[in-house]
């Protein structure tokens, strides 16, 4: 029996440059031309008229080419193994989709039921939302800091995320404070999804090799950090936590901002220069989300902010620093194991509208280059899949939900591939796009 055709349908989704499709057993994402498109939809024939598993569909259908009127095609190179490879697709779609008589080989994702009627405060989505924190802003500073990690806990409110800190260590307070000064605890601590730990080593370890321990709710995810990063050691953790209890969104690995009222998200790799032109936009006057996660509510696919400080490494420490005398950065710590790192401490705005979200409307894949002249190409939906489910931390883990998410994400914003060199060139590039994208959103 086949599945309904409004199943398969959502899991095709076909673009001008190709197709993105869903496979419901493998939870893979396919990308096909136009041509292997039209041959899927012939193998997708053939399954509905009963062939029995792919090498019938692969039979029938060459049968098919050979009785046809007219000359014969020339011969394609690896034509059978191409072959195999659509008939397998079409077969799983057609005939073993989940709920069609065979079972899945991952579990089903649980539903997630109707998506909740209210909005956050201050979620411009929200009718008449106010902003939050109005009125004068508070800000931490050390003591306060010291005071509450060693007492009953700091909570960091970071917009998507709650967390609750303790730590008895000396180093951590004063760094922490200067990079989350403009996000003071709320005056009711509440509810946390998070309870975090910085501890010392403990045992014969603490004398002759001493260093940092971060616990997530008494678990203990990672090999302790040397004594001296605090610091560093939370701030990965805190990205730890999140990438593994918030898969309940699509977490995309991705700089993000919210620029004249658009939502652009700077997808890319580690070693890009994203982190660092996500400093160099916030500086300018975007309002910072995160440098770190692109975070798609499924529910409404809008953009949450994950407002914690910008990472910065090595040379762009410097650079920013210097190109922008007005940043706040925190200490640099010297040979971490991805060389030297500092903090940009979070922008007062990004602070204050951290319950805020953004629909997205720019999608850029950014490559730093020495020397490259600023180029600005636009990428074609299907592309832009591929990008997607490359540079995502849980696409796999959310099935036809991620793909489907990833195909509004490729439709509705623009997509563009940056290759710069300078950051006053890129920034030059991505004001104009974004500021036309923000009005037409409006």
């Amino acid at each position: 029996m086949s599945p309904p055709a409004s199943a398969v349908n959502r899991r095709l989704r076909v673009f001008d440059d190709g197709a993105a499709v869903f496979d419901p057993v493998t939870w893979q994402t396919h990308l096909l031309s136009p041509d292997g498109l039209a041959l899927l939809d012939e193998l997708d024939g053939i399954a509905a008229e009963g062939a029995r598993g792919p090498a019938a569909m692969i039979a029938q259908l060459l049968r098919d080419d050979a009785s046809g009127a007219g000359q014969a095609a020339p011969p394609v190179p690896d034509l059978i193994p191409r072959l195999q490879g659509l008939a397998e697709l079409a077969w799983h779609r057609r005939v073993r989709a989940p709920g069609q008589g065979q079972a899945s080989r991952r579990p089903s994702r649980p539903d997630p039921g109707p998506a909740p009627a209210f909005r956050p405060v201050g979620d411009p989505a929200a009718p008449g939302g106010a902003a939050p924190n109005a009125g004068p802003r508070r800000t931490l500073g050390a003591e306060d800091a010291a005071h509450r990690l060693q007492g009953d806990g700091l909570v960091l409110d970071l917009g998507a995320m709650r967390v609750r800190v303790r730590s008895p260590l000396a180093e951590l307070p004063e760094p922490l404070a200067r990079v989350y000064r403009a996000l003071p605890p709320p005056e009711e601590p509440g509810f946390v999804d998070c309870e975090v730990e910085l501890l010392p080593t403990a045992g014969p370890r603490r004398v002759w090799r001493p260093g940092v321990r971060f616990l997530a709710d008494g678990t203990e995810p990672f090999e302790p950090m040397p004594a001296g990063l605090a610091l560093p050691q939370l701030e990965w953790g805190l990205n730890w936590v999140f990438a593994h209890l918030f898969t309940r969104h699509w977490l995309l690995h991705a700089g993000t901002l919210d620029w004249h009222g658009a939502g652009l998200l700077l997808v890319a790799a580690p070693g890009s220069g994203k982190s660092t032109l996500t400093a160099a936009l916030s500086l300018a006057g975007a309002r910072l989300l995160s440098d770190e996660f692109g975070v798609l509510r499924l529910s409404d696919r809008r953009l949450l902010p994950i407002t914690k400080p910008v990472a910065l490494k090595n040379a762009a420490i410097a650079l920013i620093a210097r190109r922008s005398p007005q940043a706040v950065l925190g200490p640099v710590f010297h040979k971490t194991h991805k060389g030297d790192v500092a903090h940009l401490a979070v922008p007062a705005e990004a602070a204050a509208r951290r319950h805020e979200s953004v629909a997205p409307a720019v999608v850029v894949f950014p490559t730093w280059r020495a020397g490259a002249r600023a180029e600005l190409t636009e990428v074609r939906p299907a592309r832009a899949i591929a990008e997607f489910a490359a540079n995502s931390f849980n696409y796999g883990v959310l099935g036809e939900a991620g793909f489907e998410a990833a195909c509004a994400l490729a439709a509705d914003a623009g997509c563009w591939r940056l290759t710069f060199g300078e950051l006053d060139d890129a920034l030059a590039l991505l004001e104009p796009l974004c500021r036309a994208r923000g009005q037409r959103r409006v």
